[in-house]
Formats: structure tokens, C-alpha cells, sequence
């Protein structure tokens, strides 16, 4: 069977369709495909099972089944669906590590970037009062110094600030580029997941070809940010700077159930400035082509529409469509909670450099 047409995602008239079709390969398809696109993998793995049982030769739901089964640990069902989606009975029995790695897609290379790198930068005097090792001034001028970006290329979403730091973010805009209104600033009122919602469709209005860097403003950055993570979108579909601190956390310590014994199974792979591995999910601030974000707006739409953005199901939705995401080892960034710093790297060291010394 081949693929089955991109359906509108309308799962109660494909409901309706099955029933009265039930013996009908493609509406199962249809159905499955469309309920994995809106982010429910559980709902969906029903549907694919049922269509690769009526259609045994439909390898792209064998490979969707065999991603689900082995992101929730059904190790044997997708040994099983990997050789139904092409590898045939001889090919080799994947041990934990590629399983791990078919979670995350099977690695291939992007076309260079041909677009624009650009930034949309989210601030806010909203949120929970954690200890920083960098307060909100200190972050955005790492950020504006190491990336080194035209001020054309960066937008600022100031949602929920008051005057002291909208005032800080106009000083710094003038002390990089010696100008004040060179860089476009988003004042809004929208609280965390929506503002991230609204970032993003600012991001939607340019080219497909082009990068958008989502950043929040608890972020440090290391030298050469930008042309490391322009390296990494050609091998991934999302990269993080962040090495985030809880891939090397036992479950009781991070919440993470994706990592155990100090660690989550991953493929390491090496490209011209650095060591990268693809892991399960990163937080709300990543590079990602428009064009993908674009596509994968409906995942999105579920999990980051709501007061505090759902990041881990986002990031597990989107590997289950096959998805790649991909971090640098050691990181080139850092979130600033003291806890979750990234490993490997002085940030502390960082943050001094950049502090305002008034």
C-alpha cells in the first residue's frame, strides 16, 4: 500500500469512515496518521496496527509503529515492526542503542542553510523566582555579543515587562548596534505558552528556508553559537545548544523517565566544530527551519497552547513522527538555573564576562 494522502485533520469523520468501512486499509492509515500528526501516539498506534494487519506490505506504518512501540518500551513489538518496515527477517536484531536511535529517526543529512538566521528573543518579569547564576540583563548581553546577529534579524517579544526592563532592553539594543529602535520589540500581556505561541507565528511570516533561533531570556551562550548551530540543522531537524543537565539525572532526581543509569541511550556523531548526540527533547528555546516548524505546527498547537508549555511531550510527539533533535557535547549553552547547568563548561566564568559592572 502506497503512503496515504496528507488527511485534513478531521479524526471524527475518519472515525465515522472506519465504521463503516472497517475492513478498509486506508481509512485506518488515514486515521492513524492524522491522530500521530496531532500529537496522540497513544490513540494512534490502534489504527496503524489495525491498517498494516489488513496491509501487511504498508512499510511507513510499520516504521510509525515501530517508533511508538520502542519510545514506550515495547521492546519486542518494535524489533518486530523494524523488520516489517524493510530490513526483511535476515536484517541484524537492533540492540537498545539503535532502537534508542530509531526513536530518534533515522540520522540523515539536510541540505546546508540557504536561508537567513534569525532570532526571536522572549523576556518577561513573569515567572517563577528561581536562583539564576545570570540575572536578564547579563543573558541578553552574552546573547546580543556572541551571536552577533543584524538587528534586523532579531525580534524581541517583551511579554508581561515593565518600564525598568523594557528600558534595559532598549539600553542594550543601543550599546550593540548604537541605536535605539533598530530592533523590533513585541510588547505583549500573554503569559508563557502563549507568547511562545505568538512568537512562533512571527516566525511562520518568513521564508521557509530560513532558521529561527526561539530563545528565552535565562539563556548564556558560548563563542561560536551561531555557526555551530546552522552545522547541526544540517544533520537534525531541531538542535539545542543546551546540553540539558537532566539527560545525566536519574529519574527521582530529574523527572526524566526517558534516562537511567546517569544516562539516555543516544548516538554520537561528530560534525566540523563539535561532538553532537540526538536526545529525546530539549526545553522551549531551539533552532529549527520555518519550513519545519511550519509542518509541525499541530504538535505545537497541542502542548506549548497553555500557561506553561508542555516541552517534554512536545519533543516526544514529534521524534514519534521521526523527527530528530540534536544537542552539542559539551554544550555551547546554558539555561541558568545552578542545577541544570549544562556540564562540562565554566558558566559561571561566562556570566562574569558579560555582567553589567554597574
Amino acid at each position: 500500500m502506497t503512503a496515504a494522502p496528507d488527511p485534513k485533520p478531521d479524526p471524527k469523520a475518519l472515525r465515522i469512515a472506519v465504521a463503516q468501512e472497517p475492513d478498509s486499509a486506508l481509512h485506518y492509515a488515514q486515521l492513524g496518521r492524522t491522530l500521530l500528526a496531532a500529537g496522540d501516539a497513544v490513540a494512534a498506534r490502534p489504527s496503524l496496527l489495525r491498517a498494516v494487519t489488513l496491509r501487511p506490505d504498508w512499510q511507513e506504518g510499520w516504521h510509525s509503529l515501530c517508533l511508538i512501540e520502542a519510545f514506550f518500551g515495547r521492546t519486542g513489538s518494535a524489533i518486530e515492526a523494524l523488520r516489517n518496515s524493510g530490513g526483511g527477517p535476515a536484517a541484524p536484531l537492533p540492540g537498545p542503542a539503535d532502537l534508542a536511535c530509531v526513536l530518534g529517526g533515522v540520522p540523515k543529512r539536510h541540505l546546508p542553510v540557504s536561508g537567513a538566521l534569525r532570532v526571536i528573543y522572549r523576556i518577561s518579569d513573569g515567572g517563577y523566582p528561581k536562583p539564576k547564576i545570570a540575572d536578564k540583563r547579563t543573558c541578553l548581553r552574552n546573547f546580543l555579543d556572541v551571536m552577533a546577529l543584524p538587528a534586523e534579524n532579531i525580534q524581541v517579544v517583551a511579554d508581561n515587562c515593565g518600564a525598568e526592563t523594557l528600558a534595559m532592553i532598549a539600553a542594550e539594543e543601543r550599546r550593540r548596534y548604537g541605536a535605539r529602535g533598530v530592533v523590533r520589540v513585541h510588547e505583549t500581556s500573554l503569559g508563557n505558552g502563549h507568547s511562545w505561541i505568538f512568537a512562533r507565528n512571527l516566525a511562520m511570516e518568513w521564508p521557509d528556508e530560513d532558521v529561527v533561533y526561539l530563545i528565552e531570556d535565562d539563556y548564556l551562550h558560548r563563542p561560536g553559537s551561531a555557526a555551530v548551530m546552522l552545522e547541526g540543522l544540517e544533520r537534525a531537524d531541531y538542535v539545542s545548544l543546551y546540553d540539558h543537565a537532566d539527560k545525566y539525572m536519574d529519574f527521582r532526581d530529574s523527572g526524566n523517565p526517558l534516562v537511567s543509569h546517569g544516562g539516555e541511550l543516544t548516538r554520537l556523531i561528530r560534525t566540523r566544530s563539535c561532538h553532537w548526540k540526538f536526545t529525546q527533547g530539549t526545553t522551549m528555546t531551539f533552532a529549527v527551519r520555518v519550513g519545519t516548524l511550519r509542518a509541525d505546527s499541530p504538535v505545537f498547537d497541542r502542548f506549548a497552547d497553555r500557561r506553561h508549555p508542555d516541552d517534554y511531550r512536545i519533543f516526544v510527539n514529534l521524534i514519534l513522527q521521526g523527527r530528530t533533535v540534536l544537542t552539542p557535547v559539551p554544550g555551547l549553552s546554558t539555561h541558568g538555573e545552578p542545577g541544570y547547568l549544562a556540564p562540562g563548561v565554566d558558566w559561571q566564568a561566562v556570566a562574569d564576562l558579560y555582567r553589567d559592572p554597574t
